[in-house]
This record gives structure tokens, C-alpha cells and sequence, in this order.
């Protein structure tokens, strides 16, 4: 798992960690889209459904600001 950590396949951490690293990917790929999985290894299904509620409540809010132009990737910069 620390593998998939470092070279940025997963990411976890506190809401402010997930959304800068979130917005850094989407910023270097021109993403405009992201798929998680919020249900994996040996975590309860509370674990998982309080993982997405903070999601939902603190990341997604701050990813629906993003401005990126998929088609012109990678003339998207940050903002």
C-alpha cells in the first residue's frame, strides 16, 4: 500500500490531504473526472460509508470549484 501511496495510485488522508492531491493529479492529467473506491482491504462497511460522507461533505465541494479543459490538457494550469 505505501507503494501505491508514493507513486500516487491511492490516495487517502484528511479532506484537505485528498483534495490537493486529488486536484494535483487532475491538474497534471487534465482529468476532468474521478472514480474512487472508498471500499477496500479490511475496512467495516461504517469505515467505508463514513468514509464517503466526508467525501461527499468536504472534498467534493472543493473539486467542483476546479476549472480544467480536458481537451486542452495540458494548457490547464492552477488556480
Amino acid at each position: 500500500m505505501e507503494h501505491s501511496i508514493a507513486e500516487g495510485s491511492f490516495i487517502c488522508g484528511s479532506p484537505e490531504t485528498v483534495v490537493e492531491l486529488i486536484k494535483k493529479i487532475a491538474y497534471e492529467a487534465g482529468a476532468d473526472t474521478f472514480l474512487g473506491e472508498f471500499t477496500f482491504g479490511e475496512l467495516t462497511q461504517k469505515q467505508a460509508l463514513d468514509s464517503l460522507s466526508l467525501f461527499a461533505e468536504q472534498v467534493m465541494p472543493e473539486l467542483r470549484k476546479l476549472e480544467i479543459d480536458a481537451l486542452n490538457c495540458p494548457a490547464a494550469e492552477p488556480s
